[in-house]
């Protein structure tokens, strides 16, 4: 059933977000379109850690993925 619903969402432009971290500890936050199984209007963000304090970067990421 879920690949279903996959399936049904692919026929929408749908906006997707997620964040995630690079073997070189940095944080990247991405936010795509994708319509019919492809990708586009991609943007990657490196968020920069050094300026803040770590906790208040994954509050802000976990945040944003609401």
């Amino acid at each position: 059933m879920s690949r279903l619903t996959w399936y049904l969402r692919q026929l929408l432009p749908l906006t997707y977000r997620t964040y995630y971290g690079d073997e070189y500890g940095c944080i990247h936050f991405v936010v795509w379109k994708m319509w019919f199984g492809h990708c586009y209007k991609i943007t990657d963000v490196i968020v920069d850690t050094f300026n803040t304090a770590l906790d208040d970067t994954a509050a802000l990421l976990e945040a944003l993925k609401h």
